[in-house]
């Protein structure tokens, strides 16, 4: 939490967390301009039931596709759920430095409330691109030297996969996967062994041992 707020432009803090000692001492350290609200006021700001009582408004961090310089891009490719993106999200960001999300037509915001809240403040580890059209987006990665990887159960394993400079993986959604026209764009498609009794993984419990292993394979992890 403290590494996002860094990052806020303004934060906002219900009496209650205000008053705690700590949260005093760690806001002198920040930048950002803090609020204090009345318990009405925060509870009218917040989409949650039950605040924690701390609030953060922040820039939304777009960066053109092709001004990544980056290792690792990260395409949900229709995945509409906040808590699975959240979770994707976050893998990226403990797995490789700076990873870019391609946020495309048909999946969730990345920047709704419920994926920030599912990615537990790893968004402000990431860059984010939003294009319009899926498949043009890749062929610009592709074009910039990323390999294009998707998971598919019928992919070949990926403890077999190379070790690649700069990696694309493409995770499809739980319903209809990836589609055929950006399947036809893939380099390699890749699948995660397992044993049999488990039909198969979620979407973000298969992308994140992939970028786990992927991250081995390019050496970011000991």
């Amino acid at each position: 939490m403290v590494e996002a707020a860094d990052r806020a432009a303004e934060l906002y803090l219900s009496e209650s967390a205000a008053s705690d000692p700590e949260v005093a001492a760690w806001l002198e350290g920040m930048a950002a301009d803090a609020f204090v609200l009345s318990p009405s006021a925060f509870a009218s700001v917040s989409t949650l039931s039950a605040p924690d009582g701390f609030l953060a408004l922040c820039e939304r961090r777009v960066v053109a596709l092709e001004s990544y310089r980056g290792s690792c891009a990260l395409v949900p490719a229709r995945i509409q759920d906040p808590g699975n993106l959240g979770a994707m999200i976050r893998a990226a960001a403990a797995f490789f430095p700076c990873p870019l999300l391609v946020a495309g037509p048909g999946a969730v915001d990345p920047f709704s409330p419920k994926v920030v809240r599912a990615a537990a403040g790893s968004l402000s580890a990431i860059m984010i691109a939003e294009v319009g059209d899926l498949s043009e987006g890749l062929r610009q990665l592709r074009e910039g030297g990323f390999a294009l990887l998707g998971l598919e159960m019928s992919g070949e394993s990926i403890w077999e996969l190379p070790a690649v400079e700069r990696l694309c993986l493409v995770v499809g959604s739980e319903g209809s996967g990836i589609s055929p026209e950006v399947r036809s764009l893939l380099d390699h498609e890749v699948r995660i062994p397992q044993q049999p009794q488990v039909e198969s993984l979620n979407a973000a419990a298969a992308a994140s041992v992939a970028l786990a292993v992927l991250s081995r394979k390019a050496g970011l992890l000991a």
